[in-house]
């Protein structure tokens, strides 16, 4: 396990921020990736000391290493500047493709393929640490939530519902992912809304009989609960932040201005933070330019719009979801709102988030002797009501403060009266 901290896909890590720019608005904000797996790594390796023991009899050394080892590396495949590296790629028509998921199973399963984005670090990489092809494989299957089971097992279906859990305690509805990052998140971020300490976890997160398989889930309804609110509540203070929102779609714009559309996406993703804003800086572009001097002193462009989706009409709402999914039409509509009032598109950001139902709510809960989701309890099915998902999805505009004033409400009413038309069909 220590050499494996050691690698050059980890020591990267380092130097991205796990919070990306957030730390512009929460001073204490500026703990990284490699923090997040280190403790990730720890939390489930401790999580085995909390199981029944006729549970962790079952569990062989080798399939409790490969689980651990699967919880530090998890992340290697994070882009630099973490989401806003993702968002980058929706720029160029990507939509999804580019998951951090897949290419960190991706890294973990083939990583000769990416020598060149990490031969500069002197560092060992994974594979040649775990010098073994089907051991890296199954550290891969555990990333992406199965079970490490070699493909020449025996009775292997059997053996994929006893240990289910495995693969969920790394990528699951209540994975110690999610687990680490409210932890650390909250306390860097000077939350005081996480009511858990790691007790409290390892005795209420557990294996929970469900579907015919022992999978991870929640030993107590009122903790399961809590712990789905406190990640809600940490999307509305802090996830979610406007002005994270607009710093995020700056750097993303700034960086489809400067990398031309044929580049090698990887070149960017496998970047540091610190590296992508000196390419930025020295790129020749003003508007990237700009936004690099922005980010390094802390200012973003001015906020002259923030509205949740529930103060949009139908046709608002279906044109915003358009824009927020195909990242080309937005940049178009950008530019063509900026025609009608004789502005530069480099001064006018429109920000989208749409908040999802939260999949958390599908989690398994051990209530008594019967198995429940967590959806089904009063509470939690507040979270399916679309009313609640308006309230949370985002629009957001940011100007740059040279902007004259006297054009900003008329901004705000040209976005929104051209949002109200055609519903879908932005083009």
């Amino acid at each position: 396990m220590a050499e494996l901290i050691e690698t050059a896909e980890m020591t990267r890590l380092r130097y991205v921020k796990q919070l990306a720019t957030l730390y512009l608005f929460y001073v204490k904000a500026i703990h990284t990736r490699y923090d997040h797996s280190c403790g990730m790594a720890h939390l489930v390796k401790g999580f085995f000391d909390y199981l029944p023991t006729d549970i962790l009899s079952s569990i062989g050394f080798e399939e409790r290493s490969i689980t651990t080892m699967a919880a530090l590396v998890h992340d290697t495949g994070q882009p630099a500047w973490s989401h806003s590296g993702e968002l980058f790629t929706k720029f160029r028509g990507f939509g999804d493709q580019f998951k951090h998921e897949r290419v960190t199973a991706e890294l973990i399963r083939n990583g000769k393929k990416f020598d060149k984005y990490f031969n500069h670090w002197g560092r060992p990489r994974i594979y040649e640490v775990i010098n073994d092809q089907e051991k890296l494989d199954l550290i891969a299957d555990v990333v992406e939530g199965r079970v490490p089971i070699p493909r020449d097992v025996p009775e292997k279906d059997e053996l994929e519902r006893r240990k289910r859990f495995l693969g969920q305690l790394v990528s699951s509805y209540c994975d110690f992912d999610r687990v680490e990052y409210l932890l650390r998140d909250s306390f860097f971020m000077g939350s005081l809304h996480t009511p858990f300490s790691l007790g409290l976890i390892y005795a209420n997160i557990g294996i929970v009989p469900a579907d015919g398989a022992n999978q991870l889930g929640f030993l107590n309804s009122i903790f399961g609960q809590s712990f789905i609110l406190t990640r809600e509540l940490s999307y509305s203070i802090f996830y979610k932040d406007v002005r994270d929102l607009v710093a995020r779609e700056m750097l993303a714009r700034a960086w489809h201005r400067v990398f031309p559309k044929t580049m090698d996406v990887y070149e960017l993703w496998f970047s540091t933070d610190e590296q992508l804003l000196s390419k930025l800086e020295g790129s020749g572009d003003k508007l990237a330019q700009r936004i690099c001097s922005m980010i390094k002193s802390g200012r973003i462009y001015e906020i002259v719009a923030d509205m949740s989706f529930r103060e949009l009409d139908y046709n608002a709402r279906q044109n915003l979801v358009t824009l927020d999914e195909d990242r080309v039409k937005l940049l178009k509509f950008e530019q063509e709102i900026a025609d009608d009032l004789g502005l530069s598109s480099d001064d006018l950001v429109v920000g989208v988030h749409v908040h999802p139902t939260p999949v958390e709510v599908n989690a398994n809960v051990l209530d008594g002797n019967e198995v429940h989701q967590l959806g089904e309890y009063t509470l939690m099915k507040s979270l399916y009501d679309p009313e609640y998902c308006r309230e949370r999805s985002k629009l957001v505009v940011g100007v740059y403060h040279e902007v004259n004033r006297d054009l900003r409400s008329e901004l705000k009413k040209t976005i929104i009266d051209r949002l109200k038309q055609f519903p879908g069909k932005i083009s």
